[in-house]
């Protein structure tokens, strides 16, 4: 786009917060939602996750049709996307704790008080290595609770912004058919997953 980028790393809840009160420009990943969408502005996808649900390794859980995970505890953090199972805490059939951060959900899980931890298949790896240097402790159950694709998204309260997305997006469409988002993508996988091969 031309523009000079600089990039902050934030949690996920205090990147949406202060991007809402106009200290960034966007932020991103974030899956879409209702709530979302009535303060943001969602790019095209940059990037599509698996839901994984996960338990402890000598869990027995299974998860075929909604009657299994009846009563069943889970963690999602806030600030964190439930619309994937926002039916089923409707309905009562899961109950769910949400601490301040992903880790405390794996923390959590060891411990015995969550049956499941719902994350993202790679944001997991990496927060079971950083926090218990290896997974002897944690399964992902088969079935996923869902895909979503993941967005940059541009807080609504700025009216140029709209301009921003119009122009990313036109870059990001061009950037698909020519390969190049592919090729990104591709890249940042392998070197995310060397890593955790190494740690």
């Amino acid at each position: 786009m031309g523009k000079e980028v600089e990039l902050s790393f934030w949690s996920w809840k205090h990147g949406y917060e202060a991007t809402k009160q106009g200290e960034f420009v966007a932020t991103f990943p974030y899956l879409k939602n209702k709530d979302r969408e009535e303060e943001f502005y969602f790019s095209k996808p940059l990037f599509n996750i698996l839901l994984r649900g996960f338990t402890k390794n000598d869990s027995t859980i299974e998860y075929n049709q909604e009657k299994d995970l009846s009563g069943l505890m889970v963690c999602r953090p806030e600030g964190y996307s439930i619309t994937k199972i926002k039916h089923l805490v409707d309905k009562d059939i899961i109950f769910l704790k949400r601490p301040k951060e992903m880790k405390n959900c794996f923390h959590m899980l060891k411990r015995g008080e969550v049956d499941i931890v719902l994350a993202n298949e790679f944001e997991a790896k990496g927060i079971i290595n950083n926090e218990f240097g290896t997974n002897i402790y944690f399964k992902f159950i088969e079935k996923s609770f869902g895909e979503g694709p993941l967005h940059l998204i541009f807080p609504k309260s700025s009216p140029e912004n709209i301009h921003l997305l119009y122009e990313f997006d036109q870059l990001l469409d061009q950037m698909a058919k020519e390969g190049d988002l592919a090729k990104i993508i591709k890249r940042h996988l392998m070197y995310y997953q060397a890593i955790l091969k190494d740690k």
